[in-house]
């Protein structure tokens, strides 16, 4: 069932599906709205409440006024944002989290603001918020549409380097090695080279894994959109740890079964 929730004077959407512990909320990408979820949510295996919703100026919330369009933010803003809106739509706690890109620094802000709401995690392709700082070719502000949230790449960084890593069932799944090969715009990430920008962005995934003391996923061909490029090995990962919450046990996924999902399973990392 699709709500309209007043979030300070803002309606903002929130799509709720289902019923079961835990809920499961998703949270997307720069620019996207819920929609994008739309075929991994169709094939999880694992019956329980999803949740799927969309930030300000983004699909059918509303924009923000044009004056607080332009305000720096942080991604803890649209954590804080986003657990408003899951209270009052009445959506129980504790909740597992699935952010893609920045949505994955928005779930990890999130389980440092509030570790009781969180039952599990699953970043997909989470952004490297250091990468986006030391390049030369992206501003010092990214937005979301014209009149959606504007975030602070120094200001988030910062906000995630103080965050503690919450332990919890939680899973990472990267993007496939290389995928930076065919990136557009590769004089926008001087100085450093594709092959270089790859190499880092792989172990930035490896290090979220060990900090979480969580299992890799990494895709066999899936680019950024590993949701719906591979919708099957993210869709393992949510089943997993969805289960791993019911039964107050670590993350069991079957490498066999990863593999046929295009994906190839790395085991708990140890902290690097």
């Amino acid at each position: 069932m699709t709500h309209h929730v007043d979030v300070d004077g803002l309606k903002l959407t929130v799509e709720i599906v289902g019923e079961g512990h835990p809920p499961v909320v998703f949270v997307t990408g720069l620019n996207d709205d819920r929609h994008v979820w739309d075929t991994l949510l169709s094939i999880l295996t694992v019956q329980t409440m999803t949740v799927a919703y969309d930030r300000p100026d983004l699909g059918d919330s509303d924009p923000l006024p044009q004056g607080e369009a332009r305000v720096s933010r942080s991604y803890g803003a649209a954590a804080h944002q986003l657990r408003a809106l899951l209270d009052l739509a009445g959506v129980p706690t504790p909740r597992v989290f699935v952010g893609h890109s920045i949505g994955g620094l928005i779930i990890h802000v999130y389980a440092a603001q509030a570790p009781a709401d969180v039952a599990g995690l699953v970043y997909v392709d989470a952004t490297d918020p250091e990468l986006y700082v030391d390049v030369t070719g992206f501003g010092p502000t990214v937005s979301d549409n014209d009149l959606g949230m504007t975030f602070d790449w120094r200001l988030s960084l910062g906000e995630f380097r103080r965050a503690s890593a919450t332990q919890v069932p939680a899973v990472v799944v990267a993007s496939s090695v290389s995928r930076w090969a065919t990136a557009q715009s590769p004089e926008k990430y001087a100085p450093y080279t594709m092959a270089q920008v790859d190499e880092r962005w792989q172990l930035w995934q490896r290090r979220l894994a060990a900090s979480l003391r969580a299992p890799l996923l990494l895709a066999h061909h899936a680019r950024h959109y590993v949701h719906t490029e591979a919708p099957e090995l993210v869709g393992r990962a949510v089943d997993a740890v969805v289960r791993a919450v019911r039964d107050a046990n670590a993350v069991q996924l079957d490498p066999t079964d990863v593999d046929a999902a295009g994906g190839t399973f790395h085991p708990t990392v140890a902290r690097q």
